[in-house]
């Protein structure tokens, strides 16, 4: 199976948790016989190698993300990642969408399947707070 993980920036180092998950699930997959490449913004030396020597191929990714400040909405528009994910989602089976900041690429990783990887449910995370801080007004 042909697998193309897509995270909003590139994952690495390895110290928060999104980037362990997308670390070791793209290299078990690759150990596992599978084709597996990742595009993300930015990058990283260090990182390339150790996602290269895991047997994932890191692609060209667009130079980095929207500016900060550019956009005031909950996820900024990357439309540099996008066209890079139109560009690279016909050659996966299946495109794996890291992250709600990348869910927008939807549409652009057609036809691959795309499977959204929400590593943190932001909803769940409001429920919790609601109801550890027992703030009824809030529920409104």
């Amino acid at each position: 199976m042909r697998w193309l993980f897509v995270t909003a920036a590139f994952p690495w180092p390895l110290d928060h948790g999104t980037y362990l998950r997308v670390y070791h699930l793209a290299r078990t997959l690759a150990a596992g016989g599978d084709d597996v490449a990742l595009l993300a913004p930015g990058d990283d030396p260090d990182g390339r190698r150790a996602y290269a020597q895991a047997g994932v191929r890191v692609l060209d990714g667009p130079a980095a993300g929207p500016p900060p400040g550019a956009y005031r909405g909950a996820h900024p528009p990357d439309e540099a990642l996008a066209r890079a994910v139109a560009r690279r989602a016909g050659d996966a089976d299946v495109a794996v969408l890291v992250h709600a900041r990348t869910l927008q690429h939807a549409p652009a990783a057609r036809p691959a399947r795309v499977v959204a990887d929400l590593v943190d449910d932001l909803v769940v995370e409001e429920g919790r707070k609601l109801w550890r801080d027992l703030r009824p007004p809030a529920w409104a």
